[in-house]
């Protein structure tokens, strides 16, 4: 089980949830630029975006024992940037 590329998002969630580091650094690598993208888009703040984007995968790693992805790992990281990125102009509202 060296190439990871070659697995299907579901084989990839199982493999992680089965502590698999290769799993993860695959999920990380395909979707990295795009989730940064997004953040980006929405900020117009690279360290934001960033920061977003690594709370993300931090979280993902965290919790990947109980992850219950319904739809796909794409559309479930980019529901993440979004809250992300209103929890964060909910901080600045509130300073």
């Amino acid at each position: 089980m060296g190439d990871f590329t070659k697995f299907s998002d579901q084989q990839l969630i199982l493999l992680l949830k089965q502590d698999k580091l290769s799993a993860f650094r695959e999920i990380y690598a395909r979707y990295w630029k795009k989730l940064y993208s997004e953040a980006y888009k929405r900020l117009k703040s690279k360290e934001l975006a960033e920061e977003v984007v690594q709370e993300i995968f931090t979280n993902f790693w965290l919790k990947r024992q109980s992850l219950q992805i319904t739809t796909t790992i794409n559309g479930y990281l980019y529901l993440a940037v979004a809250n992300q990125v209103i929890d964060h102009y909910r901080k600045e509202l509130v300073r």
